[in-house]
């Protein structure tokens, strides 16, 4: 049954990749047939390449001294403008646009208004001088005496690209004149009727791919649902166990039930993040479809081609990293998961298992996971400010600006953590140990990061801030000891009492249903540790397995308050002697 259930779980898992890679293979053919039509541009302004030549952004950029600005046309860079920077744009708002900004947004417009008026078949681009500088101009063969100036080459692109202006002014020229062909044809009504044909397409093939990847959706949250109604029958089951008295805090039963729970809970929530994952690579395949799908639609028509160029740049990207580091955080929980799995089952492997083991596994998959949440959000930050080329030197003052705010506010939070830390390392406790910190003591249910929560003698839950802790008892780590101290009378014969004592530990010892919770070597008799008023202080200590020394100890007791019987030994009680005063007549009482 087990090995068909796994062949049924290995055939869905493969059926959903399939029709994953299908889907994604759809859109891809569909956004195929428009890569003829986004390529019909040619580049034939091919100048010495400089950093940010093909930026979609309108932004200037600084080089060296210069100030760097795009030209576009139709969400094309057709070649950049520069100009000087000016060092006193900083202080004056006013002047903080760069001039080649200015010129690149004036020569937009003006090839905006030639491709909308302008006649294609009689247009033509010239290269001449006006004020001694090499000027690109527009003319028309039917107005011979006309001249649009469109852009002037002046010394700093000769700077920028290290070529003559007049170079510069002839590819340019070439550049627009195909820019100004290209956007015409794109505008043609039997052009726009292709595009929005592949649009169409591209849109079904984002319906298909959109409706496989819900489907494998849906089996996950079926999944997922499943299991939480699991997960909720089982705590109800744990509900109806009833309330919590002082009696069952050390009762074996009760720290089994604990065992089982947690065991219950690291399995549920690997099996959560195994699902989680899928659920969230669905989410992102979906979203990259109707992404990737809505921007090849946008750049199939010339007039929402800027739009769908400049998602492609940094929006895209910002959204990759995001998605990036919640994949990535999502694998490292089942890395973790498997990994303390894996040295769970090698010391089990080598027969050094204890629930404790397993309980020690569930604090640190919860404790290293926080670690990696917040490893993933600072990573996401990093790469975000490095996409958006956020100078350093403002990073560093806005990261110790709010570092000196949160030292303030979260010193607590941090202190706790720290010896959260330190303590999951040092291992002094886990979840089933018994310990007391300070005036404080019970079972340790719940260990994370920042805190302890104990279960005291009387059903108590109490929560101990990590950082409160100085001085920690554990009664039951590795193993534990019953210190077992009898007063008997002073009557009593103290070699037969003692004599009985080890025969009483010894017939516990040897007994089948006794033996297995007493370890390593028969109880040691330690001998007579103190005389007092009050009778003959016996000493003996039980080796037993953790948390049972409890148990063993009523058992233990209960025998020998039996065997004291039949032979008739009393316990020892506090004696009081009374002594007449030097009159005769009054009495005071002397211990």
């Amino acid at each position: 049954m087990l090995i068909k259930q796994i062949t049924q779980n290995k055939m869905q898992f493969f059926f959903r990749v399939r029709l994953g890679i299908l889907s994604l293979l759809t859109l891809i053919f569909c956004v195929s047939l428009t890569s003829v039509a986004q390529g019909q541009i040619p580049f034939l302004f091919d100048l010495h390449q400089i950093p940010g030549a093909n930026r979609i952004d309108h932004s200037p950029q600084k080089l060296g001294n210069l100030a760097v600005a795009p030209v576009h046309m139709d969400g094309y860079v057709l070649f950049n403008l520069a100009s000087p920077i000016r060092y006193s744009e900083d202080l004056d708002p006013t002047q903080s646009i760069p001039p080649a900004q200015i010129r690149a947004r004036q020569v937009e417009r003006i090839l905006q208004r030639v491709i909308k008026v302008a006649d294609p078949e009689t247009v033509e681009m010239k290269v001449g001088t006006l004020n001694n500088q090499n000027v690109i101009f527009l003319s028309d063969k039917n107005y011979p005496n006309f001249q649009q100036p469109i852009v002037t080459v002046t010394a700093y692109e000769t700077q920028l690209y290290g070529s003559p202006a007049e170079r510069l002014a002839e590819q340019g020229s070439q550049r627009i004149y195909s820019g100004l062909r290209q956007a015409w044809q794109e505008r043609k009504p039997e052009y726009l009727w292709q595009q929005a044909i592949k649009a169409v397409t591209i849109f079904l093939g984002i319906i298909v791919a959109s409706a496989v990847l819900v489907a494998i959706q849906i089996s996950f949250n079926i999944r997922w649902r499943s299991l939480k109604k699991q997960q909720a029958e089982s705590q109800e089951l744990s509900k109806l166990e009833g309330t919590i008295t002082s009696e069952d805090v050390y009762n074996e039963e009760y720290q089994q039930q604990i065992l089982e729970r947690q065991q219950k809970t690291i399995q549920f929530r690997r099996r959560r993040d195994w699902i989680f994952l899928w659920r969230r690579l669905v989410i992102i395949g979906l979203f990259i479809v109707w992404f990737w799908g809505s921007m090849s639609i946008l750049k199939l028509f010339p007039h929402s081609r800027a739009l769908g160029i400049w998602l492609e740049g940094k929006p895209t990207v910002l959204i990759g990293v995001w998605l990036f580091t919640a994949v990535l955080k999502k694998i490292s929980d089942i890395v973790i998961n498997r990994s303390l799995k894996a040295w769970a089952e090698d010391r089990t492997f080598q027969g050094k298992t204890t629930p404790r083991l397993q309980l020690r596994v569930a604090t640190y998959t919860t404790a290293l996971q926080g670690v990696t949440t917040i490893i993933s959000i600072v990573l996401g930050l990093w790469l975000t400010l490095l996409v958006l080329e956020i100078p350093e030197s403002t990073v560093l003052a806005g990261a110790g600006i709010v570092g000196l705010a949160l030292s303030f506010g979260s010193q607590e939070l941090i202190k706790n953590a720290l010896s959260g830390f330190f303590i999951l390392s040092i291992d002094p406790y886990a979840v089933g140990d018994v310990i007391n910190i300070g005036n404080v003591g019970g079972f340790v249910e719940k260990v994370n990061l920042f805190y302890t929560q104990v279960r005291s003698a009387d059903g108590e839950l109490i929560t101990i801030p990590h950082s409160t802790i100085q001085t920690i008892r554990n009664s039951t780590k590795e193993w534990s000891r019953l210190n077992l101290k009898v007063k008997v009378n002073y009557a009593t014969d103290v070699d037969q009492a003692m004599e009985i004592i080890k025969e009483v530990a010894l017939d516990l010892y040897f007994d089948s249903e006794w033996s297995d919770r007493i370890i390593e070597q028969p109880p040691e008799l330690i001998g007579v540790e103190d005389l007092s008023h009050d009778g003959i202080l016996i000493q003996t200590w039980i080796k037993t397995k953790p948390i049972e020394q409890w148990n063993v100890g009523r058992e233990f007791r209960r025998r020998l308050k039996r065997r004291f019987d039949q032979v008739g030994i009393l316990i020892g009680v506090p004696r009081l002697e009374l002594q007449p005063n030097s009159n005769g007549k009054e009495i005071s009482p002397k211990a």
